[in-house]
């Protein structure tokens, strides 16, 4: 990849960030990271420029983040499907247009919008997989054993065989393995770059690979020290094992920072949660209830589910809320 089209990944996804949250508005459910969606937007140019390698690596990194966004989702597993029909992987575009028709439907895919030639493309890709077939009727079973159409059934008409066989895979299935490798590429090829890191985090916590996580949000803060989020990242983690001094010192460090560099309303109030219920959770309430000073968009119940927390935690935020009367 060279430089010029970095640069304008990057400028691309400084212009998808979002503005900071008004006071009081409403979360429904985590929010999608902006590098997913920009990651999407680059495997859909490439795929236009048949580069179709580089577009399918994008494109998996696509798909970790978006399971949660269905359009975006459908529609990152319908370019893969396409790229790697373009590349002579038949197994890996047969699961994924398959994945892409789970979600919207044989006739969502079969009128998916895509310009040319990718309309065409993806039209010779599903009669080759036979999923632009309806689904063939039933029979019945008689008592020879044999199988007859069911009584007025017309024959259905001849699927063509795809060109490999596929074995249907678990959702997720070799996914952390391939998806680590092309996140440790692309922040090999631009250590600079925050999404890759904070993506590579992610899937390193989700695995419970707490060290290999903060390992990784350290590089990012010694590659790039003003990407501050590192710090809110690393106490989110030391929180979730229950290091509450080493979570309480990276949010603290986190809080201070933020004061030279602009972060998003919403990092702040996340970094002043786990503040709170670091220290509630070593039995310091004062300073519990300082941290959640100033945070008006917390009153709204709605707000406080958006931010992803555990129904034991929301149950404590919940109670840290409710000042003592006087």
């Amino acid at each position: 990849m060279n430089t010029k089209v970095l640069l304008t990944a990057f400028l691309g996804l400084i212009l998808l960030l979002p503005a900071p949250a008004a006071p009081g508005a409403a979360g429904c459910g985590q929010s999608i990271d902006p590098f997913y969606l920009q990651s999407l937007k680059d495997g859909e140019l490439k795929f236009q420029a048949k580069r179709y390698k580089e577009a399918s690596e994008s494109l998996e990194i696509a798909a970790f983040g978006l399971h949660a966004k269905k359009d975006a989702f459908a529609r990152t597993r319908v370019f893969l499907g396409l790229c790697y029909a373009h590349l002579n992987e038949s197994a890996k575009a047969e699961q994924n247009l398959k994945s892409a028709q789970a979600l919207l439907g044989r006739e969502g895919l079969q009128s998916f919008d895509l310009p040319e030639p990718g309309k065409t493309d993806l039209a010779k890709a599903l009669r080759i997989f036979g999923l632009d077939m309806p689904a063939a009727p039933k029979t019945e079973l008689p008592a020879d054993g044999t199988k007859t159409p069911a009584p007025g059934a017309k024959k259905a008409a001849e699927v063509p065989p795809a060109k490999a066989a596929i074995a249907p895979l678990a959702a997720g299935a070799d996914a952390g393995l391939s998806g680590e490798a092309l996140l440790r590429e692309s922040i090999r090829r631009e250590p600079h770059q925050a999404g890759p890191y904070y993506a590579l985090a992610g899937l390193q916590a989700e695995a419970k690979n707490f060290a290999g996580a903060k390992a990784t949000l350290n590089k990012l803060l010694e590659n790039n020290p003003a990407e501050i989020r590192g710090h809110l990242e690393l106490g989110r983690i030391a929180y979730r094992e229950r290091r509450l001094k080493e979570a309480e010192k990276s949010l603290e460090k986190f809080l201070e920072l933020k004061n030279n560099v602009p972060v998003e309303r919403r990092r702040v109030l996340e970094a002043r949660v786990f503040l709170a219920l670091s220290a509630y959770l070593r039995g310091d309430t004062k300073k519990a209830r300082t941290a959640l000073a100033d945070t008006p968009e917390l009153a709204d119940p709605a707000f406080r589910n958006g931010l992803g927390l555990a129904a034991d935690d929301l149950e404590r935020l919940s109670g840290l809320l409710q000042r003592p009367a006087k």
